[in-house]
């Protein structure tokens, strides 16, 4: 293959190439995710005894294999330009990384008051951050993949309408006539959802994107206020 060629057949694909790395991203996050408490445990201390609940937490809760095998099926497909295919791996496996997501804000939550010392405190600070840049992540590849109808259809025929509404595309600006957002515009609107608690520079219009700005900012909070603000307790009455 030539340079030629091999310039047109990534230009071709380099669309799905940022979900692709995040996707990776999500999966080693998952993997090394450390010291969190398995959720069926939660089940447990509620004294609930439900065995196909059990089953189905235990399914939803993979290792980083399945994440790997979700990840080689979409190169094989990115490589193939299978556009259908790699869209359906990435609901799959971002379903499965936001209901763990979620699943580790909760375990961290139940287990904050077991915590003793510098080193649990150590860990749960660890465990936090981890926690909140796979939340910042998953919900980045949300918005990404379905805004206009997701990155093969945005500012073609087949685009669907907005749900997230940038400045560029409130009023016409000067140099930016034809712009459209790409993945890292999608990463930095999550990153202030993360960070601020809420949306800054764009207009959510969609009831479903409020949804899920609702779960990420929920999940933000509950480890910046109640997590790390316990782990940083840790550390002052360890002195």
């Amino acid at each position: 293959m030539g340079l030629t060629q091999f310039r047109l057949f990534f230009n071709e694909r380099r669309r799905n190439l940022p979900g692709l790395i995040a996707l990776a991203m999500v999966g080693v996050l998952n993997w090394i995710v450390s010291d969190a408490l398995d959720f069926t445990a939660i089940v447990a201390e509620l004294n609930i005894d439900v065995r196909a609940f059990n089953q189905v937490t235990n399914t939803l809760l993979p290792e980083f294999g399945l994440f790997g095998l979700l990840f080689v099926v979409a190169f094989i497909s990115w490589l193939l330009d299978r556009e259908r295919v790699i869209r359906w791996v990435f609901f799959l496996a971002n379903g499965i990384a936001t209901f763990n997501v979620s699943n580790y804000v909760f375990d961290l939550l139940f287990s904050i008051t077991k915590r003793e010392g510098n080193r649990d405190a150590a860990l749960l600070l660890m465990d936090a951050v981890l926690v909140w840049l796979m939340n910042w992540i998953v919900f980045t590849i949300w918005f990404w993949i379905l805004d206009a109808g997701g990155p093969d259809r945005r500012g073609t025929t087949h685009a669907k309408r907005i749900e997230l509404q940038f400045k560029q595309q409130e009023e016409p600006i000067p140099g930016w006539e034809h712009w459209r957002p790409g993945f890292l515009d999608y990463l930095f609107a999550a990153f202030g959802s993360s960070t601020s608690l809420g949306p800054n520079d764009v207009s959510i219009l969609s009831r479903r994107f409020k949804i899920l700005t609702m779960v990420q900012t929920l999940n933000s909070l509950a480890v910046v206020a109640l997590i790390v603000g316990r782990a940083v307790g840790l550390f002052t009455a360890s002195r």
